[in-house]
């Protein structure tokens, strides 16, 4: 009997999650149009459906901290949606006999959400907040509150999940993906001398120092924070 009660429980709190996720994504269906043109919605591009969940988790994380850190949560959450959204042609790209550098892609995906869909440049440069320009540090402080909000929710997002740290996320990519090491490696003369995830984890562990003070919450609890405000919303969502 309790583990039939138990089997109960955990379907409704799995249908409130679902319910919950499915009401967010209805509020966001003019951004969700430009990932099915990028080729990650709908029955035939079934084997790309995990990008656009991790760029729907992207966009509650960055939401529930746009709420608490009074940052701009509507242009937050349209580049979390937006910002793998050309992952699939950026991985055909890459896969072709010339490969061209991730920062190439880049550009040309910037060029289209630009020209062909009109997406404002302050959601184009949150979106691409995600990889750095450059590791300066002019540029790096230059970096606005909202630019910080989706580095950091990327650097710790593992498919839907949140990981307790940028440094448990990327490990756990590179032992999945061991391409992933070689990717990193080529920004080191971009990235003066670091690797993509040395300076992912760096500027991540920042952001999480400078969040957690500005909501008074204990130093290595901040994803903790995220998760927990994600279950008072999936909780308190009317059905």
């Amino acid at each position: 009997m309790t583990s039939h009660l138990e089997n109960i429980r955990k379907d409704e709190s799995v249908n409130r999650k679902t319910h919950y996720f499915s009401k967010f994504v209805m509020h966001h269906l003019g951004t969700m149009r430009i990932l099915k043109g990028g080729g990650l919605l709908g029955r035939e591009n079934s084997d790309w459906r995990n990008v656009s969940e991790h760029c729907i988790a992207e966009a509650v994380g960055v939401d529930i901290l746009a709420e608490h850190l009074g940052a701009d949560r509507s242009s937050l959450v349209s580049a979390a949606l937006l910002h793998d959204w050309f992952k699939r042609t950026e991985k055909e790209m890459m896969s072709a006999e010339h490969k061209p550098h991730r920062m190439s892609a880049s550009r040309e995906n910037k060029t289209i959400l630009r020209e062909r869909y009109g997406v404002p440049e302050r959601v184009i440069d949150i979106a691409h907040a995600v990889v750095p320009e450059r590791a300066d540090e002019a540029y790096l402080q230059a970096r606005t509150v909202e630019e910080r909000i989706m580095h950091y929710i990327d650097a710790i997002t593992s498919g839907t999940e949140f990981a307790t740290s940028p440094r448990e996320r990327i490990a756990r990519a590179t032992q999945q993906r061991p391409d992933y090491v070689e990717d990193s490696e080529s920004f080191r003369s971009l990235y003066l001398g670091k690797s993509f995830h040395e300076l992912q984890i760096e500027l991540a562990e920042d952001e999480q120092t400078e969040f957690e003070r500005q909501l008074h919450i204990p130093s290595g609890t901040l994803a903790s924070f995220i998760m927990g405000k994600l279950q008072e919303r999936i909780t308190n969502n009317p059905r």
